[in-house]
């Protein structure tokens, strides 16, 4: 079932209109995000 998150067609197949996103590369775009925000020198403790 992972290939639902690239293929659109077997998305449309199990019901869904589109291909989705996998939970941990939404997470390390987040966590990317925000220690770029944060800047070089702080420190980031949790994300949650």
């Amino acid at each position: 079932m992972q290939r639902v998150h690239w293929d659109k067609d077997l998305a449309t197949q199990v019901g869904v209109r589109m291909m989705y996103d996998i939970g941990p590369v939404r997470q390390m775009h987040i966590s990317h995000y925000l220690t770029n925000y944060a800047g070089d020198d702080a420190w980031i403790y949790r994300i949650r």
